[in-house]
């Protein structure tokens, strides 16, 4: 009878030992494929190809681009944008670099248009089209000095990428550096661990920090316009955050020259982490509006960037 009882509490314990490490496996794996920001869904179809107005990357996507580049001049700049955002936000940018002579390379990310809510995409993805197009433009035009340069979201993209690619430099215009800049309520956390647990890629609604915003009162009605019905959907949102952090981690050890432009009153910017991180790198810090693209003042900032890229070519 004792040996009965002391089998039935042994296979108890044993259940229950299993199905702890089997949750706990579980749960960790699901955060680790987060955590690696994202597994890039891009499969190898043909080899990638440059055409007039478009990249053909090697899953036969297309992202629309303009581009430049004349064989006798010897610096070219690629640009890449924020999130919801396009490659006509460095419209001012690129006219200003092709009139004194620089070859440019302005390309939209993957389903960023305006339409990033409604694809299944990952940020993975995006790191392997910017990868790709390097390659792409390091083989077919071999002499060129490639730069590149990134806002928001953009410039965390090329900070994970910056001792991989093959580039001379990178120019970061308000990298974003403040993980927690989007708040969640009760709802959103249902959702997120509805999402979670039963892998379910649902939408979160977009609320941010008030206090991030609330001092400037322009800015805050023009954000939350910007934002308004623009979820994210939970995978991004987490891998985002996963590529904020792992950018302050990779940029701190690129063995790269690193140009970084913050404005002061950027919300989605840590001043105190930026200046520890870029000690090794060139900073301004910008008393200006946030935006550092559409600014009265974009041509104060490009002569920073030219005399920049000049010097240290």
């Amino acid at each position: 009878m004792i040996f009965i009882n002391f089998l039935r509490n042994y296979w108890m314990w044993f259940l229950l030992a299993f199905t702890v490490i089997f949750v706990l496996y579980f749960i960790f794996r699901r955060i680790y494929n987060l955590l690696r920001i994202g597994v890039s869904e891009v499969l190898s179809i043909q080899k990638p190809e440059i055409r007039k107005h478009s990249l053909i990357m090697s899953d036969c996507f297309s992202l629309s681009a303009n581009y430049q580049v004349d064989i006798n001049k010897n610096k070219l700049i690629i640009f890449v944008h924020d999130f919801f955002n396009s490659k006509a936000d460095f419209k001012f940018y690129i006219d200003y670099f092709q009139k004194i002579g620089y070859n440019f390379l302005a390309f939209d990310l993957r389903y960023h248009h305006n339409e990033v809510a409604n694809k299944k995409v990952t940020l993975g993805s995006n790191i392997k089209d910017l990868v790709t197009i390097i390659n792409l433009f390091n083989n077919k035009y071999p002499h060129q000095q490639i730069y590149l340069l990134g806002q928001g979201l953009g410039a965390n993209i090329i900070s994970c990428l910056s001792n991989k690619a093959q580039v001379t430099g990178i120019i970061l215009l308000n990298i974003i550096s403040n993980p927690n800049y989007l708040d969640s309520d009760l709802k959103t956390k249902f959702i997120s661990l509805y999402g979670f647990w039963f892998d379910r890629n649902v939408k979160l609604p977009v609320v941010l920090v008030e206090k991030l915003i609330s001092k400037n009162k322009p800015y805050q009605l023009q954000i939350k316009k910007y934002f308004e019905n623009k979820p994210f959907l939970l995978w991004y949102r987490l891998q985002m955050n996963s590529l904020i952090n792992k950018s302050y981690w990779k940029l701190k050890s690129s063995n790269k020259k690193v140009l970084l432009l913050q404005s002061n009153n950027h919300p989605f910017g840590n001043q105190k982490k930026i200046k520890k991180l870029m000690w090794a790198h060139l900073l301004y810090f910008i008393d200006d509006a946030h935006d550092l693209l559409w600014s009265k003042n974009y041509e104060q900032y490009c002569k920073m960037i030219h005399q920049w890229i000049e010097n240290s070519s």
